[in-house]
């Protein structure tokens, strides 16, 4: 599942993966600045969530606490998602990303290496097509689009390759 606050980072939104298995289940997986600036070191945050709680996480706005890779709790809110279906195997490379990406945050830039960049790289694993963007929002949207109304997203991506809209 891939997350987005889109209230986040002033409109630019935060993106964020949320992996369930078969018993709903969930690994919540997200990444930020350390201190919030646009270059800084890099904050990989994980948390279990069960089905009540992560159903309380997307559909009733809770807020829900993340072990930092620094050894901090931090607390995070999303105000929409995307809900698509991976295979066992497919998940498992999914999960295996995010142990590796966890134990090696590096550095954050907000252009270049940020949460869609790490939400980008848990989607791939799975097997997913995610459809990046500068902006969080703004791969959320059209990835959204892409799952959702695929041929909307050809119809868009025509439209921007040919200079604009009809």
């Amino acid at each position: 599942m891939i997350l987005i606050n889109s209230k986040a980072a002033y409109g630019a939104g935060h993106t964020a993966t949320l992996l369930l298995n078969k018993d709903e289940q969930g690994i919540l997986f997200s990444f930020y600045a350390e201190d919030g600036t646009p270059i800084d070191d890099g904050q990989m945050r994980i948390t279990y969530l069960n089905s009540s709680e992560w159903n309380g996480l997307l559909y009733k706005n809770q807020s829900y606490e993340l072990v930092a890779s620094n050894g901090t709790i931090q607390t995070e809110s999303y105000t929409g998602n995307l809900y698509l279906t991976v295979s066992s195997s497919n998940g498992k490379k999914a999960l295996s990303k995010i142990a590796e990406l966890y134990n090696n945050a590096g550095d954050y830039y907000l252009v270049g290496r940020n949460c869609d960049d790490m939400t980008n790289t848990v989607a791939t694993a799975a097997g997913l097509f995610y459809d990046k963007r500068l902006l969080p929002i703004d791969s959320f949207t059209y990835t959204t689009m892409y799952h959702t109304n695929y041929w909307m997203w050809v119809l868009d991506q025509a439209s921007q390759n040919s200079g604009g809209y009809y």
